[in-house]
């Protein structure tokens, strides 16, 4: 109904749907850390609402895991879809010599972990840590 200034004016559109957000992030030198973050991601996209984003951060020498020869490759390579990305920091790959270059094509970068993780909490995303 235009114009119309009752109580529901102001309700969003029940329809609408709401994104939620889960930061996922992988640290260390264990590649069970990262196994884990993947698995983790893989379920809770079944078991958690549509509409949720997944968002797994690769962070220290882990990194290397995530290159084309990379121990975890297949393992990121069935783990990202439509709802879960990876992406790994920039300064992690500077200190194990990792380019860009190397990483696999479904891999994306983020400059700073730290900080890319911090902004997100700020924004009220989920945070889980492996």
């Amino acid at each position: 109904m235009s114009g119309d200034t009752g109580a529901d004016a102001d309700l969003p559109d029940a329809a609408a749907p709401t994104i939620r957000h889960v930061l996922i992030h992988a640290n260390g030198e264990d590649p069970a850390s990262l196994a884990t973050a993947l698995r983790v991601a893989r379920q809770s996209a079944i078991e958690l609402p549509s509409g949720t984003r997944f968002h797994v951060v690769v962070q220290g020498p882990l990194v290397r895991l995530l290159t084309a020869g990379g121990e975890s490759a297949e393992d990121v390579t069935v783990t990202v879809s439509d709802t879960v990305s990876v992406a790994a920091c920039r300064n992690s790959m500077d200190r194990a010599g990792v380019s860009e270059q190397e990483l696999l094509s479904a891999v994306g970068t983020v400059a700073s972990a730290g900080a890319y993780l911090a902004t997100r909490q700020w924004e009220g995303w989920a945070y889980l840590r492996y």
